[in-house]
């Protein structure tokens, strides 16, 4: 079996704490060749974010300067506009050709919203999804219902062939974006939370704070 490449998308507005830890356990877990953690330029189901782009990339690069085998992948800020997750699935793969495995990585969160994707199907071709569980937040019998050819508790089905979903036992902390900003809006942020030099950042460039 090949090493996996994985690639976790996102706002990171700003990352935390729950985003590094979460991707260093799976890390220790699978063995990844290399994950692209790709900061958005504007989300499509959400859009724009509150920091800049580019704000939002150098705090990934603080946050995950420690960690192995993580590429900050900037193409969606690059390439500007609205970024489509199956686009930027399709523009990594080509960059790989040798390789024939690629692992989605996305919380319980995001993928509430997975059929709202633009082309989610095209994403279920190309690669497998690796899905971090997140407290209080529960799947409807529906939407499993809807991806029970797709989900397997097999982790080698998962690393082998695209279109398979598991859940792991990993899970991303009960820390949200929204929170941090609220935070940090009125003064009260538990520094535990997120790297002490991405919070230098953020006050250096009074980000978040009205």
């Amino acid at each position: 079996m090949s090493k996996i490449i994985g690639i976790f998308g996102g706002a990171f507005d700003p990352v935390h704490i729950g985003h590094t830890e979460s991707i260093a356990n799976l890390k220790n877990e699978l063995e990844f060749e290399k994950i692209h953690i790709v900061p958005c330029n504007i989300q499509a189901l959400k859009g724009s974010s509150i920091a800049s782009p580019n704000e939002r990339l150098k705090m990934l690069e603080i946050a995950f300067k420690d960690q192995s085998n993580i590429y900050i992948d900037d193409r969606e800020i690059i390439k500007g506009g609205t970024s489509y997750t199956y686009e930027t699935i399709r523009n990594i793969k080509a960059e790989y050709p040798d390789k024939n495995h690629f692992s989605f990585i996305m919380g319980i969160d995001a993928f509430l919203d997975f059929k709202k994707w633009k082309n989610w199907l095209d994403i279920l071709e190309t690669c497998s999804i690796i899905i971090l569980q997140r407290p209080n937040y529960e799947i409807s019998r529906e939407l499993l219902s809807d991806f029970k050819d797709n989900i397997t508790s097999d982790i080698d089905d998962v690393l082998s062939q695209s279109g398979k979903i598991v859940f792991t036992d990993i899970s991303l902390l009960n820390i949200s974006s929204s929170e941090i900003r609220d935070d940090l809006e009125v003064d009260s942020l538990n520094e535990a939370k997120i790297d002490k030099e991405v919070v230098n950042f953020i006050k250096k460039n009074l980000l978040y704070i009205k």
